[in-house]
């Protein structure tokens, strides 16, 4: 068993006025059990204190057993995460404390996957209920995801990939390409995202990421990070017009707590709008 407890306090302007808000954002419990050499199982229960969140009670965040039996494979079935997407789901294994602009890809499935894993490369499969809806368990849309993960070049890692799922009258789906490549103590990422019927037929758009990380030592780090997600519908208007500038120190204090400091712009081109948020946030492990 392991999980983490995840606080923040945090201040947004805009035109609209200001906003605050602290408190619990989750507390995420992992069970796992390798429950034979080849079968594993892993599911998570997540909480949260946000009283407007649909998480404001306990979910079972994921629940899978994954298979190994068969040389260089593995076959799971059940509630996962997504392949897709540079930026990490949980937040102990994100750079910063928000999500990028360009967050359009899925995050828990219900369904199946095969995996095969070789030296410098492995690819993926998954037949799911629903791709972008993690409650979808009837299938009455369903969809697929694949992609391809590349690692033959020393610290650098590609991973290309898509999904679709079908709704009443046109397809939803998404092409994403990212990259990271490590340095020493710098870590340089970059993502490009294409949705195709986004919401609804002919609603086409394109996002990017661009980061950087920077770690002066064991325990403290800096993140710089760029991103943004243009989507126009079939007439030209626009529904998504964001770009998002964030600037995120952090600081680990012991193995278990650590610190995310991050000031970040977002210019809603939509709403014509500039919110500037400031946000503190405590990460404690166990």
């Amino acid at each position: 068993m392991s999980g983490y407890l995840d606080m923040s306090v945090s201040a947004s302007d805009s035109e609209a006025g200001t906003d605050t808000s602290y408190g619990l954002d989750a507390a995420n419990i992992k069970f796992s059990s390798q429950l034979t050499d080849d079968v594993y199982f892993e599911a998570r229960v997540n909480g949260s204190g946000d009283t407007n969140s649909v998480m404001n009670s306990i979910e079972l965040e994921q629940a899978y057993m994954a298979y190994s039996g068969i040389s260089n494979v593995t076959i799971t079935a059940g509630k996962f995460l997504s392949s897709l997407g540079w930026e990490a789901y949980h937040a102990p294994n994100l750079f910063q404390y928000s999500y990028s602009a360009t967050l359009v890809y899925p995050g828990m499935q219900n369904g199946a996957s095969v995996r095969y894993a070789a030296d410098w490369f492995s690819v993926y499969g998954a037949v799911l209920a629903g791709v972008w809806d993690n409650y979808d368990k009837d299938g009455s849309r369903g969809g697929v995801e694949a992609s391809a993960k590349f690692t033959g070049v020393e610290d650098l890692t590609v991973l290309i990939g898509g999904a679709t799922e079908s709704y009443p009258g046109y397809d939803q789906s998404l092409l994403n390409i990212w990259a990271s490549y490590a340095m020493d103590q710098l870590l340089l990422a970059a993502e490009f995202n294409a949705v195709f019927d986004w919401g609804a037929e002919g609603t086409d758009g394109f996002g990017w990421l661009l980061m950087a990380n920077y770690t002066f030592t064991d325990q403290f780090g800096l993140t710089l990070r760029t991103s943004g997600l243009m989507v126009e519908d079939d007439a030209g208007n626009d529904v998504n017009d964001d770009i998002k500038f964030t600037v995120a120190p952090s600081y680990v204090l012991t193995d278990n707590l650590s610190f995310v400091l991050e000031y970040n712009i977002l210019e809603d081109g939509v709403a014509d709008d500039t919110i500037q948020t400031v946000a503190l946030e405590s990460i404690v492990t166990f």
